[in-house]
């Protein structure tokens, strides 16, 4: 997953902010693809605590930004 972002700083973000709300909803990301092609994509990120103690963050894509291969 480490190396779809852009910024590779961005995970480290995203597991920071999830452990203080458990939950971000709507989240715009620059990601590129397999290619290396940028695109925009629209995102939901989630913090699961399993029954054996660890951490799990589910990641749910909700949509591309059409045309845009970068996020505002």
């Amino acid at each position: 997953m480490h190396e779809l972002a852009v910024d590779p700083d961005i995970w480290g973000a995203i597991t920071t902010l999830l452990q203080n709300c458990g939950n971000i909803d709507q989240i715009s990301l620059p990601l590129r693809t397999g290619q290396g092609n940028g695109l925009c994509v629209t995102c939901r990120f989630s913090l699961v605590h399993t029954p054996t103690g660890e951490d799990r963050i589910f990641w749910t894509l909700l949509g591309m930004e059409s045309g845009r291969s970068s996020c505002r």
